[in-house]
């Protein structure tokens, strides 16, 4: 995902909450994995917008008691009317609801009527779907009501739960929903089956990591004033996998870092020896993330093999002949654990292949976790130089795929394929094992390099473009395809490191060619254990 798709998503919001105020109706459901910036965006959305006759009202769902949600959540409501409403505010409940009687008697009223009875009953959580509507009948103003890690909400156990949001989705059409969730496999469960609206469907938009060029901007500005060079940089937007809070924490740590140590020429050992901490110590941030991340998914999934199994993904042991084997185990055995694993969004199965939904989790097991549990000493040293090693060979690594040119990378990724099916796009697709892989000179108007890929009954024909894939792009490479007769299926491929035009991806569609763009490019990578191209 682009920061320029993020701008897309805040003019949308934008669009949405202006179309709420004319009359006009579109819930929203934002999913995405943790720490991918789902929060900021909102709050960032929130920030800037401003109309009168909207009240957004944004609201974490936690792990706590029902009637403690009831009154933060009516609170926060109220809170944001009067807010909205340029009234003199407090933050206590009490004040909030004789406040808004002034101006909204019965909904203060009804207020006082939710609260009324600590010992929540069932049909304390209906009438909360009925307050923001009561408040547009009295001011005039709808309610954007924004509820984050929404399937939280399923923890209340409240009978019908459901069944009635439901209902008042499709009924209260002054109220918009937009609900985030870091758990994508529950949250589209819940949207598919549980709020799955004959109206009012939910609009649904998957957010994924920073590109490349938006990573850079971020690692700028929050090191501004320090001379990072490009292939340090690009290593720390491989390690963070784009993700910003991993970004942000990283930066941040460099930029306090090298303040200090003013006359330090940044290097990857200076590097490692300013991100250290973080990962090291007990409080360190990323630690602590991490040690909470692995305590959760126990207190979730009561396996005591459950550690080891994720060590060996992030180690790269990502199938399952391969698990079974390592584990002691048969295939029937760990099928169930990796299920559970999947549906708690800790891996991601793309058909054969397993790999962590987290890269800098896994790199925390393998080299961090891993080292402490096969300790017979608490020998810090010793973590510390593991550490710097890995650190150091990861960079090496990179640095060794960064200088080979695209097609040659492209080259070497085709030769690793084993008949494994993958997703690639959320669609299947067979990665054929090749007899011979070689690359073609192309020469066209606009494509000049490609592969050439010949297994036993199947030839991959593959261009590179570096530069956007436009339609005229897509019929070239079809009028190129054709010269090869074969008597083979062919396998069509354009692949670009910049974007694929709306029509070009139409027009690849009736010639049967596939499109693949750098994020495509990189799950293979990943897949195959190889360092992902940061362009």
């Amino acid at each position: 995902m682009t920061i320029d798709l993020r701008q897309e998503i805040t003019e949308l919001l934008n669009k949405r909450l202006n179309g709420l105020a004319e009359g006009y109706r579109q819930n929203i459901a934002i999913i995405g994995n943790e720490r991918i910036g789902k929060t900021h965006l909102i709050h960032y959305f929130l920030s800037k917008y401003i109309n009168n006759n909207i009240v957004p009202v944004y609201v974490e769902v936690k792990q706590e008691e029902n009637f403690a949600f009831l009154q933060r959540f009516i609170g926060t409501l109220l809170y944001a009317f009067l807010q909205n409403s340029g009234i003199e505010l407090s933050a206590k409940n009490n004040f909030l609801i004789k406040k808004t009687g002034n101006y909204a008697p019965r909904t203060a009223s009804f207020c006082e009527e939710i609260l009324s009875q600590p010992k929540i009953k069932q049909r304390n959580f209906a009438k909360l779907f009925q307050l923001s509507e009561i408040l547009f009948e009295e001011t005039g103003k709808r309610c954007c009501i924004i509820l984050d890690e929404f399937q939280r909400l399923s923890e209340f156990n409240i009978k019908d739960f459901y069944p009635d949001w439901r209902k008042f989705l499709m009924l209260n059409k002054n109220t918009q929903y937009i609900l985030i969730s870091s758990k994508k496999q529950l949250a589209n469960k819940i949207l598919s089956n549980d709020l799955n609206l004959l109206f009012g469907n939910f609009h649904k938009i998957e957010l994924g990591p920073l590109d490349t060029r938006s990573a850079l901007k971020l690692i700028n500005e929050k090191t501004q004033g320090i001379t990072i060079n490009d292939s340090l940089k690009d290593f720390i937007i491989d390690l963070c996998a784009g993700k910003p809070f991993y970004l942000n924490t990283i930066s941040g740590a460099l930029r306090d870092y090298y303040a200090n140590e003013k006359d330090t020429i940044p290097s990857i050992n200076s590097i490692t020896h300013a991100i250290k901490d973080m990962f090291l110590e007990e409080f360190g941030v990323l630690n602590k993330i991490f040690s909470d991340t692995l305590k959760q998914i126990h207190e979730n999934i009561k396996n005591p093999q459950t550690t080891e199994l994720l060590t060996f993904i992030g180690e790269g042991t990502n199938r399952l002949s391969e698990l079974s084997h390592k584990l002691r185990q048969t295939k029937r055995e760990i099928t169930p654990l990796l299920e559970e694993l999947i549906f708690q969004d800790v891996i991601i199965k793309t058909s054969d292949i397993y790999l962590l939904n987290d890269r800098l989790f896994g790199f925390w097991l393998r080299c961090i976790h891993k080292e402490r549990i096969n300790s017979f000493s608490i020998d810090h040293n010793r973590l510390k130089i593991a550490f710097k090693n890995e650190i150091a060979r990861l960079y090496e690594n990179f640095n060794t795929a960064r200088k080979k040119g695209i097609s040659e990378r492209i080259l070497e990724l085709f030769n690793q394929f084993g008949d494994e099916s993958v997703q690639v796009e959320k669609k299947p697709i067979r990665l054929n094992h090749f007899k011979e892989v070689k690359l073609l000179a192309i020469n066209g108007r606009n494509i000049k390099e490609g592969i050439l890929g010949r297994g036993s009954n199947i030839l991959w024909i593959a261009a590179l473009k570096e530069g956007a894939i436009v339609e005229d792009d897509i019929f070239e490479f079809a009028d190129i395809c054709k010269k090869f007769k074969y008597n083979k299926t062919q396998k069509k491929v354009l692949i670009t490191l910049g974007d694929i035009d709306v029509n070009a991806r139409l027009a690849a569609k009736e010639q049967k060619i596939l499109t693949w763009d750098i994020s495509c490019l990189n799950s293979l990578f990943e897949i195959y254990g190889k360092q992902r191209i940061v362009k």
